[in-house]
């Protein structure tokens, strides 16, 4: 999710549009005319019907989108209680911060960390102190005994264990006989039937 100039919650992984600009100097109506191909949260929701859905809050100060005062997250869950499926979405961010407000503004939503290639194992009691339902580390982070490890210790604390992102069927196949709970993968389509 990034957020436009007029507050506005949108489906595009980058802050920053070639050619366009960054999202957060645009308007919605402007948004929706130079780049129609980026989605309103509410438009994607629609779009995945009856599917579970992982939807991340982008808020890195790297970005020119940076809120540290977590606005967009209000918006987000403003858009999900309009969806009204609330047991169908798991809200997660690099930003605890942005989880953290989240989980504050809506409890009834499942809310999840994102982490880079850290022992993951370590995020665990955070995660699960904080009320999260998942840790998702990214793959590199799972690799060898690592998996299992991490994810005997998330569900010992009552949290899942997810992990992004996962092509090959091969690995999926791996992680999930270590006992993880989900992936995200670019390639639904070939892993399917792998997991």
């Amino acid at each position: 999710m990034r957020r436009t100039a007029d507050g506005a919650a949108v489906v595009h992984h980058d802050a920053v549009i070639p050619g366009i600009g960054p999202i957060v100097e645009q308007t919605a109506a402007a948004l929706r005319h130079r780049a129609p191909w980026v989605p309103s949260l509410a438009a994607a929701l629609d779009a995945c019907g009856r599917l579970w859905v992982d939807v991340e809050v982008k808020n890195s100060p790297a970005d020119p989108d940076w809120d540290p005062a977590d606005g967009l997250v209000a918006r987000v869950v403003a858009d999900l209680r309009e969806w009204g499926r609330a047991d169908a979405v798991l809200l997660t961010s690099f930003n605890p911060a942005t989880i953290t407000r989240a989980r504050a503004l809506a409890p009834e939503l499942a809310t999840g960390w994102l982490v880079e290639a850290e022992p993951a194992a370590a995020a665990v009691p955070w995660v699960a102190d904080g009320g999260h339902a998942a840790l998702l580390p990214h793959a590199s982070a799972l690799e060898g005994p690592a998996a299992a490890a991490t994810a005997h210790a998330a569900h010992r604390a009552g949290i899942e264990l997810l992990t992004w992102t996962v092509d090959d069927p091969a690995e999926a196949r791996r992680l999930a006989a270590a006992g993880l709970d989900g992936i995200i993968t670019n390639r639904p389509d070939a892993l399917l039937g792998a997991w």
